[in-house]
């Protein structure tokens, strides 16, 4: 108690004679002061106390503009920091005329105070200032945001191309505000030129869509399933669209739609082409209905008066052929002649029309099989022609074993038939190495084999290469035919996704070159 009186009683003294400077001299008598000295002294103090009373000013002038500037606090402690101890200064050059020196205690006891609140607070708030960003960070960072405001930009850009090219556009609904945001694209489509709300929306759905629509609208905010939808609108121009619907939901607390968003797509010219192609499928259908009839009448009704015009003739021909004279006797060859031509014309033509509309169904196929299937249906034409037909070893592949008997027994027949009369038929069949192609071919793998059909027979000129497989096509009218057999083993060859090319030259004999996948993507057994 008596430490707290005593303590009491020097401080009442000290603030009572705070102004008092009769117990010190004026400092210009204290010690050896000359008058350069004593003036560099008080002008140095004079100068530091107008900078620090200069500082807080405009610290206090930046503060009043940018009100919303970071650490305001700090910089007010910062300035009251800097004015005190300008006020120390102030004190030091006017005591070497007014020595208040108790005055001078409490100003510099103010500084200290001063200090130690601004340091603490800095103390404070060095960690937040640590983590702000520096200038170059922030140019960095805006560099940045530029970059990817320019990407965003080009990638909108992007969209909007792609939403016209594929007439559609996509759409926004927020069901809390009753907000609805349409892509420019889409506004184009249904004829806006703003914004629209639901009830211009709904001012442009056909009116025999329009029930239909709402009640699809209602079970959406219902179950939250958002199921694709079509429905027609009519355009300011009266012009009549059909829109393809898709989109999907956001719900919020208790599974409440809050959000419905998605695209809306003109699909006009889709829904008329698909149209038009289901029209000209059932005329296909009729078109192959009454092909069928055809094939049916060709295969039985008209094939079998030409056998009994071919049998009748080949009798009377026989029986009469000593009692007419060589005129009457051609005659009549040649209308046997003409009757068997007729039917072959008649068999290629249903064998044609019957690969061509045949379903294809593939299985693993030995092609050796195929091929001594094939030698063995041409066993006697073979014996009568002294022909020799060289097999190697040939691969297993997906493929229609029925079609390739008949692909192979049309170029060995023909093989056979177009020869010179003095040279015996040779044919050569090998298959070359696989290979990937290296390209996509729907409904057949890469890996691919080559099979080679060789013979010495007549051959052909190089000008007729890429017209041997059409229908009808006969180069050479010294041999009988049809003019479909190479056109029969182009389909076959279609129907197995490859391809088929003829080499030749007259009177060197001719090479088919039959390229086959050695898997096929789809109707495998």
């Amino acid at each position: 108690m008596k430490t707290i009186s005593v303590l009491t009683t020097s401080l009442g003294e000290f603030f009572k004679n705070i102004l008092d400077t009769s117990d010190w001299p004026a400092r210009w008598h204290c010690g050896k002061w000359t008058e350069f000295h004593g003036w560099l002294y008080i002008i140095s103090d004079l100068l530091i106390w107008a900078a620090y009373f200069a500082i807080p000013i405009i610290i206090i002038r930046f503060i009043s503009r940018k009100k919303h500037a970071k650490f305001i606090r700090l910089y007010f402690l910062f300035a009251a920091f800097i004015l005190a101890c300008g006020a120390t200064h102030f004190m030091d050059a006017v005591m070497f005329w007014y020595p208040a020196y108790r005055l001078s205690a409490l100003l510099r006891l103010i500084t200290a105070v001063v200090s130690w609140v601004t340091i603490l607070n800095l103390l404070k708030v060095l960690p937040f200032a640590f983590s702000l960003k520096t200038n170059e960070e922030f140019e960095a960072e805006i560099e940045q945001r530029q970059k990817t405001e320019i990407a965003l930009k080009q990638k909108n850009e992007q969209l909007g191309v792609a939403e016209v090219i594929s007439c559609m556009g996509h759409w926004r609904w927020n069901m809390s505000t009753g907000d609805i945001f349409w892509s420019e694209n889409l506004k184009k489509i249904y004829g806006f030129t703003d914004q629209p709300g639901y009830d211009q929306y709904m001012e442009r759905i056909h009116p025999q869509d329009k029930e239909l629509l709402e009640k699809n609208i209602k079970d959406i905010i219902v179950t939250g399933d958002f199921k694709e939808l079509y429905h027609r609108i009519i355009t300011t121009g009266g012009k009549e669209k059909i829109i393809h619907v898709r989109g999907d939901v956001m719900k919020g607390p208790g599974g409440i739609v809050t959000e419905m968003f998605g695209t809306a797509q003109d699909v006009t010219g889709l829904m008329e082409t698909q149209m038009a192609l289901e029209k000209k499928t059932k005329e296909l259908e009729a078109l192959n209905f009454e092909l069928d009839k055809f094939n049916h009448v060709a295969s039985h009704d008209l094939q079998e008066p030409l056998r009994k015009i071919a049998t009748y003739g080949q009798l009377l021909n026989e029986q009469l052929q000593q009692k007419l004279d060589e005129k009457s006797q051609a005659y009549l060859s040649r209308i046997v002649s003409a009757s068997r031509r007729i039917t072959d014309m008649i068999n290629s033509i249903v064998s044609f029309s019957l690969v061509k509309r045949q379903e294809v169904a593939f299985a693993p196929t030995d092609l050796n099989m195929v091929i001594k299937n094939v030698v063995d249906d041409l066993e006697l034409k073979i014996q009568r022609t002294g022909a020799v037909v060289h097999v190697d070893k040939l691969p297993v592949i997906d493929a229609n074993a029925p079609q390739l008997e008949q692909l192979f027994q049309n170029l060995i027949s023909n093989a056979i038939k177009f020869q010179d009369k003095d040279k015996s038929p040779f044919i050569k069949i090998h298959a070359e190495p696989l290979y990937s192609t290296g390209q996509f071919f729907p409904g057949r793998t890469q890996d691919t084999c080559t099979i080679v059909v060789e013979d010495n027979g007549i051959g052909f000129e190089e000008k007729y290469q890429s017209e041997i497989f059409d229908l009808f096509n006969r180069i050479n009218n010294k041999f009988e035919g049809t003019g479909l057999g190479l056109a029969i083993c182009k389909k076959i060859v279609d129907n197995h996704n490859g391809s088929i090319y003829a080499e030749s030259s007259p009177g060197k004999g001719s090479k088919f070159i039959i390229e086959l996948p050695l898997y096929q993507r789809g109707n495998v057994l």
